[in-house]
């Protein structure tokens, strides 16, 4: 069930979106974000079916680009820890995710936890690429180059 609830929410959410919206998008010469996740990329996320359900959004946004081409550019941001939300202070507490994120940034080579902000940055950067599509941009400080 806790599969069906994720995979629903994760991709076939964004899937009938994009669906609805194709002739609409079309039309207007739009553009789709979908949100990933680092977990997408590799194993030891939060939960096996989340990382399986980003991972598929990373496909999902690839076929999307082919099948909307080339009145539709698709994209996706896959970010890495973000603060601010309530999925790792749900995880660990508050205490414990100000320490673990701590202890990140020490290794990430910006330096840094990425803010909702970045996220928005970079949703907002893949929409004026208007010769981008079918890629995925992660945003976590550059902590995937060092796993």
């Amino acid at each position: 069930e806790i599969w069906h609830d994720i995979l629903d929410v994760n991709l076939l959410g964004a899937f009938h979106c994009a669906r609805a919206f194709a002739p609409a998008l079309r039309a207007a010469g739009g553009a789709i974000v979908n949100i990933s996740s680092i977990s997408g990329y590799r194993a030891g996320g939060s939960s096996i079916a989340y990382g399986v359900s980003k991972a598929a959004m990373l496909q999902l946004t690839r076929n999307l680009a082919l099948a909307l081409a080339p009145q539709v550019r698709v994209n996706a941001v896959a970010p890495g820890t973000v603060q601010h939300t309530r999925w790792q202070p749900n995880l660990h507490g508050e205490a414990g995710f100000a320490e673990r994120a701590a202890r990140e940034r020490e290794t990430v080579p910006l330096h840094q936890t990425a803010a909702p902000d970045h996220i928005a940055q970079a949703v907002l950067g893949l929409l004026a690429m208007d010769m981008v599509t079918g890629e995925a941009l992660i945003v976590d400080g550059g902590k995937h180059i060092t796993y």
